[in-house]
């Protein structure tokens, strides 16, 4: 039976030999992320920054694993845990929910895989029943599934679970590029990678390795965007291993060719990504979903449909709507050399991928 005094223990194992080091936390292949607190610097609009996880001994002899998060001190990174956390986290990876969802889980069924990058210092930790739906839903797409319990999933919970795992793992790949991935492969000294961000013109698109889960990459349905698509053959070309991990560029011309863009523009990986991810799911910026956002701002916030209709009337005429990829130009149109949002979405609303 996994109790939550077996699975610190199990994360106590692994972390106790890398005890001078903390490890930026996933469970699941999400990225673990807190909202900073309103003083601290800010990394542009985010205000929320990636939980770590480090193997502690405390000065009245307790030892263990705790989470908290990094600070500048000195000009050197330290580990401040935040003993806060560790309740909420150990309910997480003991929920036997999945999204909600209650397949007859119990803790009995509960155990946990630990996977560790140690060139990027992740350590992802995976229950074991929600990857097995996860593998089999998603990743290999399968359609009649019996859970090893004896319980049927229904055509309704596969269609529902498989959506949620599409957002969850698409916007855990979008904030650990952000938050972790990003950094390190501008701070290389690796002369290879280096040359490709001498001129501000190569982006690193598509990456996998262990802790890293891209869909694009791992996933059955995304099978025709592997062998069809003009970006990832473009992409292919220019694949780099570095550390754990596959890393394929690709330059701005081929992007804004190969994604059916008006002109070829200066972008960013940020922006790049959304665009395409928004042509496999929704709730990615995309012509067809609309989003509100309030008039009289000049900072863009933006509401779901959903929860623009939740306002009182007198409020909801205070909002404009338009689709998500319009706002996602509005974020993004200063950065790269835009004087206005219609310039830059005039230019990629088109976009196609297939």
């Amino acid at each position: 039976m996994a109790t939550i005094e077996q699975i610190s223990r199990d994360i106590d194992e692994v972390l106790r030999t890398k005890s001078n080091n903390s490890y930026t936390l996933l469970i699941n292949n999400k990225l673990l992320q807190v909202a900073r607190d309103s003083n601290s610097s800010k990394r542009g609009k985010d205000n929320k920054t990636a939980i770590r996880v480090s193997y502690i001994e405390e000065a009245n002899g307790d030892k263990g694993f705790q989470l908290g998060h990094l600070e500048r001190i000195n000009n050197r990174s330290r580990f401040i845990p935040d003993y806060n956390l560790k309740e909420s986290f150990l309910k997480i990876i003991t929920d036997t929910k999945v999204f909600g969802l209650d397949l007859g889980i119990s803790l009995d069924d509960l155990n946990v895989e630990i996977e560790i990058n140690q060139a990027f210092r992740l350590i992802n930790i995976k229950q074991s029943t929600y990857m097995e739906l996860f593998n089999k839903i998603y990743v290999e797409d399968i359609e009649k599934i019996s859970f090893k319990n004896g319980r049927t999933i229904s055509i309704q919970e596969r269609n529902y679970l498989y959506t949620e795992f599409d957002t969850s793992s698409m916007s855990s790949y979008l904030a650990l590029y952000d938050k972790i991935i990003s950094g390190h492969l501008r701070r290389t000294g690796r002369k290879d990678i280096r040359n490709f961000y001498i001129f501000d013109v190569w982006r690193p698109l598509f990456i996998s390795g262990p802790c890293v889960f891209n869909p694009i990459l791992e996933v059955k349905r995304y099978k025709p965007i592997r062998e069809e698509s003009k970006l990832f053959n473009k992409a292919k070309e220019y694949q780099v291993s570095y550390e754990s991990l596959d890393v394929y560029f690709c330059s701005d011309k081929d992007i804004s060719e190969s994604l059916n863009f008006s002109k070829v523009i200066r972008l960013s990986t940020g922006f790049v990504l959304n665009i395409l991810l928004g042509l496999l799911n929704q709730n990615f910026p995309n012509v067809e979903t609309d989003v509100y956002s309030p008039k009289d701002t000049s900072y863009i916030v933006t509401l779901t449909r959903k929860q623009w209709l939740e306002l009182d009337e007198s409020q909801r005429v205070l909002f404009v709507s338009n689709n998500s990829l319009f706002y996602h130009c509005v974020r993004n149109t200063l950065q790269l050399g835009f004087s206005t949002p219609d310039d830059l979405y005039n230019i990629v609303y088109r976009a196609r991928i297939l």
